[in-house]
């Protein structure tokens, strides 16, 4: 990814905390030529083993087949973003630009077989998303259970580099990424908010 010098912040604990917000990210493999990349949720564990993405995709989707032949696999995580108005910057000629912020995770991944080693993967997801229903998945049928679990795959990403932009009107001046932050709130747009937010965490 393109990052500018001006846009980079190399804060790994600011890195994981993005994709743990935004977490519903895009999985990206190549091989033979040609490219696949499906959405899905991941959760982001970091803990004395490394920093790992854990998914599960369905069994008829062929993308996890290519695990076997790539060498690295990525994970983009991107949202929130908003456009900024050139009317903010107080001068002209000027030009309306893009804010957002993009977290690449690069890694190698490995396939989870094991239904018993699915489930711990479950249960996180399920918790972190709708705890509530952890009661009701944990009454579920044996042989109903059984058959969702044998139509998923689910896989693990040991992540070994990361690649962030946070393009956050950084070559403006404190008083102009004031007003952009300011005016970015006033939109009433959730997504306006969050790009504010992370804006106002640079200043």
């Amino acid at each position: 990814m393109y990052t500018p010098a001006s846009n980079r912040i190399e804060d790994r604990a600011r890195h994981i905390a993005f994709m743990r917000e935004y977490n519903f990210a895009a999985l990206v493999t190549g091989t033979e030529g040609r490219l696949l990349a499906t959405h899905l949720p991941f959760m982001v564990i970091e803990d004395d083993a490394g920093l790992r993405l854990q998914a599960h995709i369905s069994k008829a989707h062929p993308q996890w087949q290519d695990f076997a032949e790539c060498d690295e696999v990525l994970v983009i995580f991107a949202s929130p973003h908003a456009s900024i108005s050139p009317s903010l910057y107080g001068r002209k000629p000027s030009v309306p630009t893009w804010n957002y912020v993009a977290v690449h995770s690069y890694g190698t991944a490995r396939l989870v077989d094991r239904h018993a080693d699915k489930m711990p993967a479950l249960d996180r997801l399920i918790n972190a998303h709708e705890p509530d229903y952890q009661k009701e998945f944990v009454l579920l049928p044996a042989d109903y259970l059984a058959k969702m679990l044998e139509g998923i795959v689910a896989f693990e990403i040991e992540v070994k580099r990361i690649d962030a932009r946070f393009k956050l009107s950084q070559k403006k001046s404190a008083a102009v990424r004031e007003r952009i932050a300011e005016s970015l709130m006033n939109t009433g747009r959730s997504e306006a908010h969050a790009v504010a937010e992370q804006l106002v965490r640079k200043l």
